[in-house]
């Protein structure tokens, strides 16, 4: 749609501000984005529904909001899992990818800060 619509039970939002997607609960989705946009973001919802409001916020959003690491954006372990729940094929992704990606959402959800471990050397 052009404005407000669901998503798989997920509100929707298409917007113009900074030229990027986002989800917390609600998918706010670039005018110009994609399926795999829609998909990709359909993915962090997910992520939400697994680590809670409070851990996902620190844990996932913000790192993807201040895009943290000296990694590729798309090779964060928070956005792989985000690719892997949405069902998103990246090329250059590999196992060993997928791999930390799924750690560092385990350590997220057990102990929390710890999942931060992820990203030294990439600071």
């Amino acid at each position: 749609s052009n404005c407000v619509s669901f998503y798989k039970g997920v509100p929707v939002i298409r917007w113009s501000v900074n030229d990027r997607s986002g989800s917390f609960g609600v998918i706010f989705l670039d005018k110009n984005a994609n399926e795999t946009s829609l998909n990709h973001e359909r993915g962090h919802n997910t992520q939400l529904m697994l680590l809670g409001p409070h851990n996902y916020l620190l844990r996932i959003f913000l790192p993807s909001a201040l895009q943290l690491g000296n990694s590729s954006y798309y090779q964060k372990p928070w956005e792989i899992t985000a690719d892997l729940f949405g069902g998103v094929e990246r090329k250059g992704t590999t196992k060993s990818d997928k791999s930390k990606g799924i750690w560092y959402l385990i350590i997220s959800a057990l102990f929390g800060p710890y999942a931060y471990w992820f990203l030294l050397g990439e600071i």
